[in-house]
């Protein structure tokens, strides 16, 4: 694991004790509770405490998880045995603790960020559409079809599930999954991911956002083993130099994966891309907002939030030349945690449970989805007028399926924010 840094320690400790497969969770109402007895997972007893008191269970933490007693602010409360003694130095009940800086950086004067000037509105007349699902597990790019990595009464439901139908010469085609055309310039941060063909063509296979003057956010699979040499931003509709879109192509100076991203493991997925040139700030070329400070702290539970991509508009089908955008729904990790765990390569994907690393999101009745070639891109929310990225499009079981909503990495988290900062701005 690269990257020993007591704070990069200290929340990789957070991710391994706050997972739901421990199951003498406790969520406290308040930190002045966090100091009740407890029961260690080898049966001694012990005491909550905030982590940062307890050296032991910081040593040990990946070869003996703790026991989870709740959370203190963002800091774990972790069951410490009575025989480590405490670190006398620690927060005080009122004090105010950060762990990691992500508070908002210091930008350039006029700096602005989450601006969409030309935004479709209405989804009149959508259509939706249910498709075959994908193997398990799978990052959006690429993927077959293999019925022999789920279980039995998921294979029957994969056979009664109809293709996508096409809608040619209809008022819309299906999009992303279950989306439409966007606008032109609609979502300035847009950036497509791709390389050069002998024949001088591009081939375009994963998307991500601006998040500033030189640097774009994607997904880490999208650079894992993949030959990346071109940035397009601007784009609107690849196969037309006349869809109203002037976009700028940029090559890369150095690609940074996150650096606890490690295969086959689903977590982490995310990298940073530093342009070979800063970018010139135009009405069709503008950044997203990050959720910098009190913003990470906002609960999106049950909000929609807006999905952007050229991916494929069906499972196994074709990707859209026309950016295209959808609404989606955020759900509790829990039920991304609860349908996905029934699948065969679950533990090999998130051996520690979904968490709070992960944004899971979809759409209750299914239909509306990420596909292959949207890995990298961002939905994004709307706040105080501006829009802000919430999560990466990381991976997925099929595209559409209700019981299966999307995997994201997801930008609210502490670490993850700290990561870009330190790294972008």
């Amino acid at each position: 694991m690269r990257g020993a840094e007591h704070t990069w320690g200290l929340f990789l400790i957070w991710l391994a004790v706050g997972q739901s497969s421990y199951a003498q969770e406790v969520i406290f109402g308040s930190a002045h509770e966090a100091s009740s007895e407890c029961t260690t997972r080898d049966g001694n007893k012990g005491r909550c405490l905030d982590i940062r008191k307890c050296p032991k269970v910081q040593e040990n933490f990946r070869t003996n998880p703790p026991t989870h007693c709740g959370f203190s602010g963002f800091s774990p409360v972790v069951c410490c045995p009575l025989s480590a003694e405490p670190v006398n130095e620690g927060p005080k009940d009122g004090d105010t603790v950060q762990l990691v800086d992500i508070s908002p950086p210091d930008f350039a004067p006029g700096f602005e960020c989450g601006v969409n000037s030309a935004r479709r509105v209405s989804t009149l007349f959508q259509k939706r559409s249910v498709p075959t699902p994908d193997n398990f597990p799978h990052v959006r790019p690429t993927g077959l079809p293999d019925l022999s990595l789920l279980p039995v009464d998921g294979i029957l439901a994969v056979l009664n599930q109809p293709k996508v139908p096409k809608f040619e010469g209809g008022l819309l085609k299906p999009s992303v999954v279950g989306g439409i055309d966007a606008k032109a310039n609609a979502w300035p941060w847009m950036a497509l991911l791709g390389n050069k063909e002998n024949d001088g063509k591009y081939n375009w296979f994963c998307a991500g956002a601006l998040i500033n003057d030189q640097w774009v956010l994607t997904a880490a699979h999208c650079v894992d083993g993949t030959t990346l040499e071109v940035v397009r931003l601007g784009e609107h509709n690849y196969n037309s130099d006349q869809d109203g879109a002037k976009h700028v192509d940029f090559s890369i100076q150095q690609i940074i994966p996150h650096p606890n991203y490690t295969q086959p493991t689903a977590y982490h997925d995310l990298a940073l891309l530093q342009l070979s040139r800063k970018v010139v700030f135009e009405t069709f070329i503008h950044p997203v907002c990050l959720p910098w400070g009190e913003e990470s702290e906002r609960d999106l539970i049950g909000t929609q939030v807006k999905l952007t991509g050229w991916g494929d508009t069906q499972f196994l089908g074709s990707p859209s030349s026309i950016l295209q955008e959808v609404d989606l729904t955020i759900f509790p990790n829990s039920k991304c945690e609860a349908n996905y765990s029934r699948l065969r390569h679950y533990s090999i994907s998130w051996p520690n449970g979904i968490g709070n690393e992960t944004t899971c999101a979809g759409d209750e009745a299914g239909g509306r989805d990420a596909c292959q070639g949207d890995s990298g891109g961002p939905i994004v929310y709307r706040s105080n007028g501006k829009y802000t990225i919430n999560g990466v499009v990381s991976r997925g079981y099929g595209c559409g399926l209700k019981d299966y909503p999307g995997i994201y990495a997801n930008i609210q988290y502490p670490d993850y924010l700290a990561w870009i900062k330190k790294t972008a701005f």
